[in-house]
């Protein structure tokens, strides 16, 4: 198959991805090398500080009565269990295909079906009060959408700061440019930005696909053959897993 072919194989989808990190490779090469390694730096940085601080930021929100009442409102994960009685079943009685079950017939995106697996054999919300499955679901969206967001907030502004941060350095010290792979060079390290950005944008799509669970949408990701990477692979789900 050639490179026409395989283009001809892909959706919208696949291309805004592709146009995302092409931007990125080309912002890269025109901006140079040292530009490129400071932003990439500025990104790891923000990475950092995200993790770091966005526990503390969720915390603080949790205790907000009126944000936790509207993430359930939207997010009301429970009343996808259509059988009142399965529903209020303890998850100490759950069995493994049991819940399986409830989950496919919930229709969650997978990265919330995995939280609720891992919180329901942990029992992690029992001194909250939560004891069924129902009340399980709900918990786990409402704390794992609160904690992606949080994260994703953190992760913006650090990365504005350091970014405004490390074009203040290259101002000031008019720092030095490589002749022949300045161009080169900067597109890699555009693109590995480009990648991330892609990573950040599919972090929110399991929250948009509950709040909203559009078919089409849920149909368009499914059939690309780029988004599955960056939507099954949910990077930022996996670095705040330990705090969910």
């Amino acid at each position: 198959m050639n490179i026409i072919d395989y283009l001809a194989t892909l959706n919208i989808v696949d291309y805004v991805i592709l146009a995302i990190i092409g931007v990125s490779v080309i912002m890269g090469m025109y901006r140079g090398f040292v530009s490129g390694v400071l932003n990439l730096i500025s990104l790891l940085g923000a990475l950092l500080i995200a993790y770091l601080t966005y526990p503390q930021l969720a915390e603080v929100l949790q205790g907000n009565e009126s944000l936790i009442r509207t993430l359930m409102y939207y997010t009301d994960a429970g009343s996808r269990i259509t059988d009142v009685e399965l529903a209020m079943t303890p998850v100490s009685n759950l069995s493994s295909d049991t819940l399986t079950s409830i989950l496919q017939s919930a229709n969650l995106p997978e990265v919330f079906q995995q939280f609720v697996r891992s919180n329901v054999s942990s029992q992690v919300f029992a001194g909250a009060g939560s004891s069924n499955i129902s009340e399980y679901l709900n918990q786990t969206i409402i704390a794992v959408s609160l904690n992606i967001i949080c994260f994703l907030l953190c992760f913006l502004l650090a990365y504005i700061v350091l970014t405004m941060l490390g074009n203040l350095i290259c101002y000031v010290f008019r720092l030095p440019v490589l002749r022949h792979l300045d161009a080169l060079m900067g597109g890699v390290f555009g693109g590995v930005r480009g990648v991330f950005l892609v990573f950040v944008i599919f972090a929110l799509v399991p929250i948009i696909l509950t709040v909203s669970p559009i078919e089409q949408v849920g149909d368009l990701i499914e059939q690309s053959k780029l988004a599955g990477y960056f939507y099954k692979t949910n990077l930022i789900a996996a670095i705040m897993r330990g705090y969910v």
